[in-house]
């Protein structure tokens, strides 16, 4: 071998092998080392071992005594004492990261040169307290621009608005942990704070003021079948924006609070048949949704057609969707009981208690009956005897031309509950007969004429069930509002019922009052025992068809008596 050849391969051999001493030298060097490159808030620890690190990062911490955030806004400052919020810092923990990290990639820390940050511990929920206590003393609440209707002057004034601020405790918190991280405390932070409220200028408040009277004296009206719904002017001018023209945030707010009272569950059927009697019964009953969305868009539409087209009035279609029940009436029961067919209703107010129970009790035993294809309900056969001995109390009843107490006052009631529903139902009236006198409890809500009086076993109310299918009457009893109705449940099968030409006519005044000498009674005291009523005739035409087709009708006639007021007069003497 010639000696340049010699010369070559040795040449190669230091080539090679001086990259691989280096690096062996290297790692030998630092064994159990912090990399080059490597600092910790501003201190070079490159080359120690992770005990040596240590304890130059806790030499770095006690010179940075006292160890507190400083936050200030404007001319407030406030101190937070790391104790307080259970701060504390981690050297070891923080060496043994700056160990890791160097040694993860070693080539690209020597190209850029690592910041390790400081590892420490405090309790967040200690330091939320305090940021919650600052941002209460620096807090302002927002007060937004209004438009003011006057509805007495039908002018409009505006109130001037201010801005809103509030702490930014998110962006406190990162700039925190950032400072604690890097051993800033002697830098006070800047509190960062959220401005709430933006104003609209001049020229915003103004057209919206122009906006704002075009709508004086006009509304947007929603109809449906189940109820209507009036935006009068003081919630139009509410919904007028300042930097675009409707605030669709308070229409939508609005719309929300509307759901709520329309909105309505589907309610399923329930029917429970028991000897012969309906012990539970509810037909079933569609729910409704509001469409909010619809809504909203239809309320911008409104006010842009009061706004441009100078309408004083815009009608709308409430947006509902309808929810049919789950089990419908007619899968409940066989007997064709599907839907309502007529409704009476009646008031007592003012009635004495004993009479408010005579007519619960009597209105509850006709409850839940059945009234088959065909039969004939009469009113005292279904209602059986009334007595002490069944439940019924003393109250005024008519008898022998006289108001006076009897048992079972106020069961008059019921059955001219019962004849209105009769009435409204289409159901031919077999017997019925007004009462001697004009009652004042018949004609609450109502006109003269439509009542109908009993007294077993002479006087007695009857109609005849002339469909195709059972009628089931349900009773509505409320106390509190001294109402009564009585609903009755059938098959539809088409009958229209019209009422009308009500007359009354012939009016005649009460007699003078009656004073009756009564030795029971103190000398000096008067009882009245009954009161005066107009005398009158009463008529109406009732009349049901079918398909173009008369089934029934009838001209139903009532003629009441005057009646005189009574009073009992004290003779006893004490």
């Amino acid at each position: 071998m010639s000696w340049k050849k010699a010369l070559l391969i040795s040449l190669l051999v230091v080539t090679i092998s001086l990259p691989l001493i280096i690096l062996v030298a290297f790692f030998l060097a630092f064994k159990n080392r912090v990399y080059p490159r490597t600092s910790v808030i501003g201190i070079n620890i490159s080359g120690l071992t992770i005990d040596q690190a240590t304890k130059v990062i806790e030499r770095k911490i006690t010179s940075a005594q006292p160890l507190q955030l400083k936050l200030k806004h404007n001319q407030q400052s406030w101190l937070i004492d790391l104790k307080k919020i259970d701060g504390y810092y981690l050297p070891r923990k923080t060496a043994e990261k700056a160990y890791r990290l160097s040694r993860r990639k070693p080539i690209e820390n020597w190209l850029h040169p690592k910041e390790i940050s400081l590892e420490f511990f405090l309790n967040e929920e200690k330091l939320n307290q305090e940021l919650a206590t600052i941002a209460a003393q620096i807090a302002q609440p927002a007060i937004p621009v209004r438009l003011i209707f006057n509805p007495e002057t039908k002018t409009i004034t505006v109130s001037e608005g201010k801005v809103g601020q509030q702490l930014d405790q998110d962006s406190l918190k990162t700039t925190i942990f950032d400072r604690l991280a890097f051993l800033k405390l002697d830098q006070e932070i800047e509190l960062p704070i959220k401005t709430l409220n933006h104003l609209p200028n001049k020229e915003q408040i103004e057209a919206a003021q122009q906006r704002a009277e075009k709508l004086i004296g006009k509304k947007i009206t929603f109809t449906s079948e189940q109820q209507n719904f009036v935006i009068d002017p003081p919630q139009l001018i509410n919904f007028v924006g300042f930097t675009s023209w409707w605030d669709k945030e308070k229409i939508a707010e609005y719309v929300t609070v509307l759901a709520q009272s329309v909105n309505r569950e589907p309610e399923n059927a329930l029917f429970r048949f028991e000897n012969g009697r309906v012990t539970a019964f509810r037909p079933d009953r569609p729910g409704f949704r509001l469409n909010q969305e619809a809504t909203v868009q239809l309320i911008i539409q409104g006010l842009n057609q009061l706004v441009n087209q100078q309408q004083s009035v815009v009608v709308k279609n409430l947006p509902l969707k309808k929810i049919e029940a789950q089990i419908k009436t007619s899968a409940t029961n066989r007997l064709g009981i599907v839907a309502l067919l007529g409704q009476g209703e009646s008031y007592f107010r003012h009635s004495i208690a004993s009479r408010v129970h005579n007519i619960d009790l009597a209105s509850s035993r006709l409850h839940g009956l059945l009234i088959a294809p065909g039969e004939t309900f009469s009113f005292n056969q279904a209602l059986g005897e009334i007595s002490k001995n069944t439940g019924f109390r003393d109250a005024y009843i008519i008898k022998n031309g006289r108001t006076i107490l009897g048992t079972g006052g106020g069961v008059c009631q019921v059955s001219t509950t019962l004849f209105r529903a009769a009435l409204n139902a289409g159901l031919p009236i077999i017997e019925r007969r007004a009462h001697a006198y004009r009652v004042s409890y018949y004609e609450q809500n109502a006109k003269p004429g439509f009542d109908a009086t009993v007294f077993s076993p002479t006087t007695d109310f009857k109609f005849k069930n002339d469909t195709q299918h059972y009628l089931l009457i349900q009773r509505v009893f409320n106390q509190q509002q001294s109402y009564l109705a009585f609903q009755l449940y059938g098959s539809p099968d088409g009958r229209q019922v019209t009422i009308n030409n009500i007359r009354l006519w012939d009016l005649v005044p009460p007699p003078q009052p009656l004073y009756i000498d009564d030795p029971t009674l103190p000398q000096g005291v008067t009882k009245q025992i009954d009161w005066p009523a107009w005398g009158a005739k009463a008529s109406f035409d009732w009349q049901v068809a079918r398909d173009g087709q008369i089934l029934h009708q009838k001209t139903f006639f009532s003629h009441y008596r005057p009646w005189r007021a009574i009073f009992l007069r004290g003779t006893k003497i004490n």
